[in-house]
């Protein structure tokens, strides 16, 4: 698992690049109160996720990827 802080700061931005929580939350494919959760540093967040969140950061996620 990442580092909680770690997360919730690159959760944060993603969220602000975005144009919001509930952007994010739709973007990533998780639930608006899990992504608050991952934000507030009370549920773990996973690798995977950290990375789609760290690709939005960075700009490398303006469009989608296949899965």
């Amino acid at each position: 698992m990442i580092e909680h802080k770690a997360a919730s700061t690159v959760l944060a931005k993603a969220a602000q690049k975005v144009g919001g929580r509930q952007e994010l939350a739709a973007r990533l494919g998780v639930r608006s109160d899990a992504l608050e959760q991952y934000i507030e540093g009370t549920l773990p967040v996973s690798e995977d996720l950290y990375l789609k969140a760290v690709d939005i950061v960075l700009g490398d996620a303006d469009s989608p990827k296949p899965m």
